[in-house]
């Protein structure tokens, strides 16, 4: 019983079908995308490379799946398929073409989700488990952001001409987290800095420039978060953490709280109705502050990696 992928065509009729059934799920669950969304993202999405592909089965076309790389080194992929049979085999050769070759990919199952993450680790994928938060303002802990600092402290913007700065802090930060230390674009300053650039030049939506923070202590930089609009949850821009770290010479000092504790402030000033953020399982200490702000857990996502030997 031969398998393969395919390279797929926005006109493939066997697809059409695929993509009406998933349109289908996602109406029966009330979720945002529908099928035009859908293959705009799939064939016309100008902000990420997209691979899309047709599993095949004996000649047969069972499923399709497509691996969408914001970076090069970060992306997702989504994987449909009527039977859960055909996961196994289609992940392998996913696996094979090198698609989780040094990047990280989160996984969007439209169905299976449970059979799809089981396989990642069958196939010795190296995993990344990740939780999603989400803050309505209107329910932010006010006692705990606004409770008095006794530290001495200035918030400055956090401009473009301070990447090279951010992007070492970052790497250097996260080594201490581990937050994200199978990231290659978190372990290395040259590529940490090309992400930066790439973020403000829109690849997520826009810096919201009133959040984006830098934090100073007798006048040393010692911090900073950037925080981008994105799409979401029916809104067309809500504030998302894209990072947020602290010089490890500071860290255990109470700045990641205090920073934390800035930029929501001034997300709530702007009169946003929610924000969001990802986070590692693994780093109790900032789920801690965000729980004590008012967040709400949304999700557990899994993201894999091949690790190169």
């Amino acid at each position: 019983m031969k398998y393969s992928l395919n390279p797929l065509k926005e006109n493939n009729q066997d697809a059409e079908k695929f993509f009406q059934e998933i349109d289908a799920i996602y109406a029966k669950h009330n979720n945002d995308p529908n099928v035009f969304d859908v293959k705009k993202q799939v064939f016309h999405d100008d902000k990420a490379t997209t691979y899309p592909l047709i599993i095949i089965h004996d000649k047969v076309a069972v499923g399709i799946t497509w691996v969408r790389l914001t970076t090069p080194y970060y992306g997702n992929l989504t994987l449909y398929t009527r039977d859960k049979k055909h996961i196994y085999p289609s992940l392998t050769l996913i696996k094979e073409k090198g698609y989780f070759d040094k990047k990280m990919i989160e996984i969007v199952a439209i169905n299976h989700l449970d059979e799809m993450k089981q396989i990642c680790f069958d196939l010795k994928l190296t995993p990344n488990i990740r939780k999603r938060m989400y803050l309505w303002l209107n329910e932010l802990n006010e006692d705990y952001v606004n409770a008095p600092v006794k530290k001495k402290y200035e918030i400055k913007p956090y401009t473009k001409d301070l990447i090279e700065w951010s992007a070492k802090l970052s790497v250097e930060s996260h080594k201490i987290s581990k937050d994200y230390e199978m990231y290659e674009e978190m372990i290395h300053v040259e590529k940490r800095k090309k992400l930066e650039e790439v973020v403000f030049n829109g690849i997520y939506g826009d810096i919201l420039e009133s959040a984006s923070l830098v934090l100073s202590v007798d006048n040393t930089l010692v911090g900073y978060c950037l925080v981008v609009l994105v799409g979401c949850w029916g809104y067309k821009q809500v504030p998302w953490v894209f990072d947020i770290c602290i010089d490890p010479e500071y860290q255990g000092n109470g700045y990641g709280k205090l920073l934390a504790n800035e930029l929501v402030k001034k997300i709530k000033q702007d009169q946003f109705e929610i924000m969001g953020l990802a986070v590692t399982l693994s780093n109790m200490g900032a789920i801690n502050i965000y729980q004590k702000q008012g967040f709400r857990n949304l999700d557990i996502f899994y993201e894999f990696t091949n690790v190169m030997t």
